[in-house]
């Protein structure tokens, strides 16, 4: 049916005085048999040119991949391999089911496994933004300088989302320019780490209460801990009734500051939870479709046929 469809608009449109010159592709090869001599034909029983080189060099239609139909290919190729190897590994004993996984003993799939549905989203979108980045880059370059740096964009976004301990290794392929999207070697120009750890983000908080210019006891880390359980839980305006029993003086002025933290802070967290949010959102629309997809009985499925 969309064989036969792109055949009759492309016949039709020399009728409105202009051919199509490109077909943009799902990845079926029928469609583009079936109209890339379209006009070469039209030409020939219209006697209009006699010279067949030139006009199949003028007239045949060109094919072009859709990007986003190839990401769907990688998507589906991740998940046939997935279910592929849960089903070998429901058959087997523990031992066997430890050998066919990974070296740490985690399986391929599932929950806790490596193949994530997130991570089928990482790998299929950097495979998406290497095909676009190399398309344009490539445009001008000999076909096998071409060839191979495609090749090289493809290795990238592989390495770049498979942990490694060696981080050279493993960030090989990736542009080493000041202007990467990688962080590894994005680091080396903003001389910053290449991501922050948790347990340090955790005790950011308590960092900056205590001072940084002599060594801090027991009854000072815990003081400072206190401290910032009150501005997690309370804010600032919390710290004001310890104040008051201290026998400070909570004026006008401490309290408007407070309030000014406070603030802009809501207005911080309020931001992160919008953020966090959509993420729980989206992750709820890939369950639902996974879901979908799993009782999905058809024989379809992307670049399969």
């Amino acid at each position: 049916m969309e064989a036969e469809g792109a055949r009759r608009i492309f016949e039709r449109s020399t009728e409105h005085g202009f051919r199509y010159k490109r077909l943009v592709c799902d990845g079926d090869a029928s469609a583009y048999e079936m109209v890339k001599n379209t006009y070469i034909q039209q030409q020939d029983e219209d006697k209009e040119n006699t010279n067949d080189q030139p006009t199949s060099e003028k007239f045949l239609a060109q094919k072009e991949d859709c990007i986003n139909h190839v990401i769907k290919r990688v998507v589906s190729r991740l998940t046939s391999q997935r279910a592929k190897m849960n089903v070998l590994v429901e058959d087997l004993s523990k031992k066997s089911r430890l050998w066919l996984g990974n070296a740490d003993g985690k399986f391929y799939g599932g929950s806790g496994g490596r193949m994530t549905d997130k991570m089928i989203t990482r790998l299929s979108e950097s495979y998406g933004m290497a095909i676009r980045q190399g398309s344009r880059l490539a445009k001008d370059m000999e076909e096998e300088t071409a060839v191979q740096l495609m090749k090289k964009k493809y290795m990238a976004a592989f390495y770049h989302n498979i942990n490694d301990q060696n981080k050279p290794i493993q960030h090989k392929y990736c542009p080493t320019t000041s202007d990467t999207w990688c962080s590894f070697h994005k680091s080396k120009y903003t001389n910053q780490p290449e991501s922050g750890d948790k347990v340090k983000q955790r005790l950011d908080p308590i960092w900056s209460i205590l001072s940084k210019s002599k060594n801090h006891g027991f009854i000072s880390v815990r003081g400072a801990a206190a401290e910032a359980v009150i501005i997690f839980n309370r804010g600032r305006v919390g710290l004001l009734p310890f104040f008051d029993t201290l026998g400070l003086d909570v004026n006008y002025s401490l309290l408007k500051s407070s309030l000014a933290k406070d603030t802009k802070c809501l207005a911080k967290a309020g931001s992160v939870v919008a953020k966090r949010d959509t993420v729980i959102e989206r992750k709820k629309q890939a369950r639902s479709k996974s879901l979908t997809a799993e009782r999905d009985i058809s024989e379809y499925g992307a670049g399969a046929h």
